[in-house]
């Protein structure tokens, strides 16, 4: 019987995140997941990671953008928390090695894409999620951890 004071069932993204962010606290992580991170569906996605970087935008008119994306059905308190998150984490990703794409004066790139009200869109790419699955897996490895998966 194997003991871990925190399990991440999902090597997608946010289960990659949880569970950094559970190893930096001091626990010991088990993250289980039927594939390979990098061949999960954040890793499959081809979209990048909104944040509202610029002057011109706000966390607020991020938030309202993804509330009203929901039909206004999303939990507001998760999104005002992941709206206004964001932009650090898409910095921390960056720190970690995120070769996120650029403007020739240097700002990280963003582009339109959905419904937004403004171009918040960060990537890497023609692939950027499956650059973030490889830079957060890179890191949860780098810590001496590791991912069990299962095949179904």
């Amino acid at each position: 019987m194997h003991e871990h004071d925190v399990v991440v069932v999902g090597a997608g993204g946010a289960g990659l995140r949880a569970a950094i962010a559970a190893q930096e606290a001091g626990a010991d992580v088990a993250m289980v997941s039927k594939l390979h991170p990098v061949r999960s569906h954040t890793g499959a996605a081809e979209g990048g990671i909104n944040a509202a970087l610029r002057d011109a935008d706000s966390w607020e008119d991020h938030a309202y953008d993804t509330m009203k994306g929901s039909d206004y059905l999303g939990d507001a308190p998760a999104v005002e928390a992941l709206c206004r998150e964001s932009p650090e984490e898409v910095i921390r990703l960056e720190h970690w090695g995120m070769p996120f794409s650029r403007e020739e004066d240097g700002r990280v790139s963003q582009r339109p894409f959905g419904g937004l009200s403004f171009p918040r869109t960060t990537y890497a790419g023609a692939r950027p999620a499956t650059r973030c699955s490889t830079r957060c897996t890179s890191r949860w490895s780098n810590a001496g951890s590791r991912c069990t998966t299962s095949g179904t």
